[in-house]
């Protein structure tokens, strides 16, 4: 048989420029695989931003929406109830680090939402022989009430739970802090609780009495009521962890989250009796500008803005318009008019 003699295979030549042909296509597929890999994590980011940013909206409008249930308990609403109570911040500037992309807590205002506790009826509150009580005192008593015995209500309440005192026509209120679990005392339930001054205002976690106003005051009789608060707080928190503040909802002592990467919550009121002019001027972001006259609240703004992780790569030169740091951010907005704010309208 003849041999085919003539029969070659690639060079090494050939096989060099093949390689270093494929090497520049894969070369270029693998720059453009890693190109769109992360353009494609910061639109995940983004994404998940958005969705965290609306989950976190719709909490708030949920709870918000009750403000106010149960805070006047009267057969008629002769005075309009507090719902909202608002810390504003105004902190200027200074209280964001752009070197280390932090914020501080002076940077985010804080929102109570308060309510009647539904599970407890509400009481009437006096002294020990009947006469009207004065919350500069820091004991007050109530009989119970119907169906009920004085310890079966005394079980209903426990030290540190919030109690709203408020008159029968709405004029007044204030509200105390229970200092100790409630003690049977003469077939009474007897309350022991922080003091409010003679304005009736104090300190209390939920804001109402922190600042005189004209409808807190300190004496209340048997006509009016004692009534035990469920109230919630919207805040930011910066000291678990400056890099990552989070915003968090309170209700009961228990301290949940709500979403993290927070660089922005603000809230804003419009009042029963303010005159507005303009869309910008509908909503007021300090409350010392109405005297923390919380009841005058109909409708409330929520301006929440989060963050997408940093990215302190030096190649990624974004900067973002809000606070120019190396993330994307999300601003999102929320007007809700809470149903019993407006009873009396």
């Amino acid at each position: 048989m003849k041999t085919n003699t003539n029969s070659k295979g690639f060079s090494l030549v050939e096989m060099m420029i093949a390689v270093a042909i494929f090497s520049i296509v894969a070369g270029a597929a693998f720059e453009l695989f890693t190109r769109h890999q992360a353009l494609f994590t910061k639109e995940q980011d983004i994404v998940a931003l958005s969705l965290d940013m609306r989950n976190a909206l719709g909490q708030v409008q949920m709870d918000m929406s009750n403000a106010g249930t149960g805070v006047f308990p009267g057969a008629n609403v002769p005075n309009w109830p507090v719902g909202v109570t608002v810390i504003n911040s105004n902190p200027g500037g200074g209280c964001y680090d752009a070197a280390t992309q932090t914020y501080q807590a002076s940077c985010f205002d804080t929102m109570n939402i308060v309510a009647a506790n539904q599970a407890v009826p509400p009481l009437h509150p006096e002294t020990v022989a009947g006469g009207c009580i004065s919350t500069t005192t820091g004991s007050t008593y109530s009989l119970p009430p119907a169906g009920l015995t004085a310890a079966q209500t005394a079980a209903l309440f426990a030290a540190n739970d919030i109690i709203l005192m408020v008159k029968s026509d709405g004029s007044q209120m204030t509200v105390v802090t229970l200092t100790a679990a409630p003690t049977v005392a003469a077939g009474k339930v007897m309350f022991q609780h922080t003091t409010t001054a003679i304005d009736g205002s104090g300190s209390d976690p939920l804001n109402i009495t922190n600042n005189s106003n004209p409808r807190l005051g300190s004496g209340y009789c048997s006509t009016d009521w004692l009534i035990k608060l469920d109230a919630i707080t919207y805040a930011v928190d910066v000291a678990a962890d400056p890099t990552n503040p989070r915003l968090t909802r309170t209700r009961g002592g228990q301290t949940d989250l709500v979403t993290d990467q927070v660089v922005g919550f603000k809230i804003g009121v419009s009042l029963w009796n303010q005159v507005t002019l303009t869309s910008s001027e509908a909503y007021d972001f300090d409350a010392a500008n109405y005297g923390f006259d919380y009841p005058l609240i109909r409708s409330v703004r929520l301006q929440l803005i989060g963050r997408t992780r940093p990215n302190n790569e030096p190649s990624y030169r974004y900067r973002n318009p809000f606070d120019q740091g190396p993330y994307q951010i999300q601003p999102v907005s929320l007007v809700v008019n809470p149903r019993n704010l407006s009873l009396k309208d």
